[in-house]
């Protein structure tokens, strides 16, 4: 009995094992089967992807020749500028601001306003061809319709300006209240001699820390030269200043500088640069480099007590 049981379980293995090795000739032909179709799929894809990469490499070529990839590298350069210089805040109101400037730019180019731009345009670059006119001519020209129109136009325009402005002055955030007021004497002060141990601040060397303090006059000062508590100026000390940046006497002129950009600074907590101060406060920028022989801009800031302008090294 026992090598009749021994014998039916090799006999029930073995029709297992045949059954697994069926099963597995089977998988085995699906596999094959796949691997054909597979291949049959490649041949077919291979024309088709060698196509459309000639293409792909065809118009790369065309949009390097005609630029469109310089131009898309560059917007792309200005959109990482725009993304790392504005607030998030504003970025969320980029958006919409652009929308509004597309409508204003198509509004703008419609054929017929340029057509209205072209017109003055000419008359711009012609105006000897346009007779002068007399009081008497003007009067006549207002009865026409189309002058008539112009100045409604015009009128309509410098309504919306005004408009927008005023919008603009009660949006705009108010100005920091302004320093002490400034006085200035009567009369330049004469410019008093330092002993040697308490010479003026001279510029930072090169190579030393531009943050260094320096002591004059019982005043804390940078290396640099700017005093580093601007309200504790005085028009004496301006005088004791002065000879550092090449001034040996302040006259009247002077004066009118110093206290402007002292003025400026007050109102805007802002040091004024060269062009402000020659457009602002009547001394021209020919004359600030007769008062003020070097670094016109940054000799007013020292003698003034304020910080160096924007843009000043």
């Amino acid at each position: 009995m026992q090598t009749n049981d021994v014998a039916n379980d090799l006999g029930a293995r073995l029709d297992r094992i045949e059954a697994l090795l069926g099963k597995m000739s089977a998988q085995t032909d699906r596999l094959d089967r796949g691997q054909a179709l597979i291949g049959e799929a490649w041949d077919e894809a291979m024309p088709i992807g060698r196509e459309v990469m000639g293409v792909a490499i065809e118009k790369m070529s065309e949009a390097e020749s005609r630029g469109w990839l310089r131009l898309g590298r560059g917007l792309a350069t200005a959109a990482d500028v725009v993304a790392a210089e504005t607030p998030e805040a504003e970025l969320a109101e980029l958006g919409p601001r652009l929308v509004r400037l597309l409508q204003a730019t198509d509004a703008l180019t419609q054929p017929e306003v340029l057509d209205v731009l072209v017109a003055v345009a000419a008359q711009l670059r012609s105006p000897e061809a346009l007779q002068p006119l007399g009081a008497m001519d003007l009067m006549r020209a207002m009865r026409e319709e189309d002058v008539q129109r112009g100045i409604a136009v015009v009128v309509e325009l410098l309504r919306g300006l005004g408009q927008a402005g005023r919008q603009l002055s009660e949006q705009a955030p108010p100005r920091p209240a302004a320093g002490r007021p400034l006085e200035r004497p009567v009369r330049p002060p004469r410019p008093v001699v330092s002993a040697p141990s308490a010479a003026a601040p001279e510029p930072a060397a090169p190579g030393s820390d531009p943050n260094a303090v320096v002591l004059f006059e019982g005043l804390r000062f940078r290396a640099d030269g700017t005093l580093l508590e601007p309200e504790r100026w005085t028009p004496e000390l301006a005088a004791k200043l002065a000879p550092g940046v090449g001034v040996a006497t302040l006259t009247d002129r002077h004066w009118t500088v110093v206290d402007f950009a002292r003025a400026e600074y007050a109102a805007h907590q802002a040091t004024p640069n060269i062009r402000r101060i020659g457009a602002a406060s009547g001394v021209s920028i020919k004359e600030l480099y007769q008062l003020f022989p070097t670094a016109p801009a940054r000799a007013v800031a020292r003698v003034a007590g304020l910080p160096k302008p924007v843009g000043c090294v």
